[in-house]
């Protein structure tokens, strides 16, 4: 396995068959050279359609399970004080649909890979993944009818030896029927 996937994050993942292909797949993770694109769906209406966000992601100094995300603009010193081994993280998101003012469907196409990307920035944005029972817990996002996480690895594109690949994975059933429940009382 070359990467992996938060747990109750569903979607595509890369496994590799051979030694070659592992090292390469490995190395175009290491380059960023693989576009990779989420969706997500947040609790709270978010207005932009279209926006990037650059921060430091490392370890809490409080809680070493998780992880903390500060703008790269924040005082360093608060930077030092609150994060352990920050590294700079990249992600592009873009509103697909806004659904009965209380959510946000969204892409996610992070530029980085560090642990817990995409849930930790969009938390710390204030409009966390509903029912994240990490990232959203002092946000009260947690719908009854959602047992999971609604971050999904939608899709992978990629460049191996000389060869494109593109894959993707439909929304599991469960995300799927509760993103249907929310367009029905829409209307």
């Amino acid at each position: 396995i070359v990467h992996r996937l938060d747990k109750d994050t569903s979607g595509v993942m890369i496994v590799a068959r051979t030694p070659q292909g592992f090292d390469e797949i490995k190395r175009l993770f290491m380059e960023h050279a693989i576009e990779k694109r989420y969706m997500a769906l947040v609790c709270g209406i978010i207005k932009k359609d279209f926006w990037e966000m650059e921060s430091v992601i490392g370890r809490s100094t409080k809680r070493s399970a998780k992880q903390v995300s500060l703008p790269v603009d924040e005082d360093e010193g608060q930077v030092e004080r609150s994060i352990k081994n920050g590294k700079l993280a990249l992600t592009e998101f873009e509103v697909i649909e806004r659904l009965q003012n209380r959510f946000t469907l969204l892409y996610a196409y992070p530029k980085t890979g560090r642990m817990h990307q995409i849930r930790v920035q969009l938390s710390s944005f204030g409009f966390p993944i509903a029912n994240d029972r990490i990232y959203g817990a002092r946000h009260g996002c947690r719908p009854r009818a959602l047992s999971r996480l609604f971050l999904h690895a939608e899709s992978l594109r990629f460049t191996l030896f000389g060869r494109e690949y593109a894959f993707a994975s439909p929304l599991p059933q469960e995300l799927d029927d509760f993103l249907k429940k929310l367009r029905v009382a829409k209307k």
